[in-house]
């Protein structure tokens, strides 16, 4: 159904049947009412009700005895009735982003054939406990650990310890770890059909020293179970990260584990040895604020002719604010005077946001695989040379950037406003064929470099085969026939030149 009013209408024709099993809304953003139809789909299976406005469900929702599955996300509900509990056959129910509801009644505790629970960005203030009775669950998006301050009426929450009953568990996302009583952390040790897991605290982490240490405590007993393969840790309030997860032996309490997210970790100096996972795929680190200094301790014990990060595909480092340098000594010979190999397997790396950054990491230039860097705000950046591998680079927001060489693979090159781009300096780019620059509205010359680079090309017979220019009016004047820049961009096979605002463009 779409596109109808605030009362929710369906043909007569359809109710005297007494025969739907499926109701879905579609582009309804009006409907608030849905009273009078519930009562006659007494048969009803499906009901997805995301995007509307409805700010409530009605007690006749519980008649729905045959309903397996019922969708809410970013409705505007502010209530759920305890009748609810009545839907014995119930398997899931999504209940994403409903800005305006801040608790579940305690009858969902009932639904014992529940499989899945969705509760992500839904500001509840707790969960009603006795969730552990939901023995089926498959999925639980948001496992709110204890009760906010302000919670209303007698209800404690949920502890961790209500995950032991849970053994199906694949996915599981924990909030408000910060809440957590000593003596339930190792709950998630024997769930061995886990996957997925997110662990988060809130930034009203406890800041009495007893209530730190007994924090602490639960979190490493916290392990996760050797089967996850995708871990997001949030908003860690620590001055180090669980033992579990900075032990020697890492790789062997996570052997599959390879998809990780560490976001917000304002207090921990030090990564963990990342490199020991054997599987490791995809690695993102946001918001390491104590971080200056990466170092052979997130390389931690790599066994001769072994590699470091051997199943590293993508890796981002984001919003790093005092990140300085990758230390050098990551490129250097093992204790044993081998080479340590690093990043065999590193397709794209991300480096935003890191406004110290003196360097690339100079573990980079032996990523052999390495096809596309993109590198945005990094103000103290001043050169990007010798990556004899990479194939694409994108460079934005660079205040100091000066030069770019020794790139022979690479054939796209992307520069935006990078206020020093008309003097830096690019070159030995052999293999360039697609060059993107965005100068700044009062550029008024193409870069020195540029017919250069094209002169060099054409005399090598290499391919440069497309040039694109965002910039001011005047400048894209001067490209045209018989103007200024003309001899420039003319040899160039494919050019396509636009105004900022794109307005004009050749």
């Amino acid at each position: 159904m779409a596109n109808i009013g605030e009362r929710l209408q369906l043909p007569e024709v359809i109710l005297k049947q007494n025969c739907l099993r499926t109701l879905i809304l579609r582009d309804a953003p009006k409907i608030r009412m849905i009273n009078d139809v519930l009562v006659r789909l007494e048969h009803l299976r499906v009901l997805d009700l995301s995007d509307s406005c409805i700010e409530g469900l009605p007690d006749s929702i519980g008649k729905l005895l045959h309903l397996r599955y019922l969708e809410l996300d970013r409705t505007s509900i502010r209530r759920i009735p305890e009748s609810i509990g009545r839907l014995a056959n119930l398997q899931t129910l999504s209940i994403a982003e409903c800005k305006c509801l801040d608790q579940l009644p305690k009858t969902i505790t009932m639904l014992r054939s529940l499989r899945c629970l969705r509760l992500k960005r839904t500001p509840l203030t707790h969960l009603p406990k006795g969730i552990s009775k939901l023995k089926n669950l498959i999925t639980l998006g948001g496992l709110i650990i204890g009760c906010s301050e302000y919670a209303t009426g007698p209800d404690e929450g949920c502890q961790l310890e209500e995950l032991r009953s849970l053994s199906k568990l694949r996915y599981v996302r924990i909030h408000n770890l910060e809440r957590a009583v000593k003596g339930g952390g190792e709950v998630l040790a024997n769930m061995l059909l886990l996957k997925r897991l997110f662990l988060s605290w809130s930034n009203q982490a406890p800041v009495w020293q007893e209530q730190m240490q007994r924090a602490e405590e639960t979190c490493n007993s916290l392990c996760p179970p050797p089967s996850v393969r995708e871990l997001n840790i949030k908003e860690f309030p620590y001055q180090r990260f669980p033992i579990w997860f900075r032990s020697p032996s890492v790789d062997a309490c996570f052997p599959n584990l390879s998809y990780l997210i560490l976001d917000h970790f304002p207090s921990c100096a030090e990564l963990p040895p990342l490199g020991q996972l054997p599987k490791l795929k995809f690695l993102s680190i946001r918001e390491a604020d104590a971080v200056v200094a990466i170092g052979p301790e997130i390389l931690g014990h790599i066994p001769p002719g072994a590699a470091a990060f051997p199943k590293l595909e993508v890796m981002q480092f984001v919003d790093m604010r005092n990140w300085e340098q990758w230390s050098s000594c990551m490129t250097e010979e093992d204790g044993d005077g081998e080479r340590l190999r690093l990043l065999p397997n590193l397709h794209k790396c991300y480096l935003i946001d890191c406004p110290k950054l003196r360097a690339v990491p100079g573990g980079l230039r032996r990523a052999t695989r390495l096809k596309l860097l993109k590198i945005r705000s990094n103000h103290s950046l001043t050169e990007i040379v010798n990556l004899a591998f990479l194939d694409e680079l994108h460079v934005s927001s660079n205040q100091r950037l000066q030069r770019i060489s020794y790139l022979p693979s690479l054939r796209y090159l992307a520069i935006s406003d990078c206020p020093q781009m008309v003097c830096v300096c690019v070159e030995n780019l052999d293999s360039l064929q697609h060059l993107v620059l965005e100068c700044s509205p009062t550029t008024e010359h193409l870069p020195r470099w540029l017919p250069l680079l094209i002169e060099l090309h054409r005399r090598e017979g290499a391919s440069f085969e497309k040039f694109e220019l965002r910039c001011s009016l005047p400048l894209l004047e001067s490209c045209r026939r018989n103007e200024a820049n003309w001899d420039v961009v003319q040899p160039i096979p494919q050019v396509r030149i636009r105004t900022k605002d794109v307005s004009r463009f050749i």
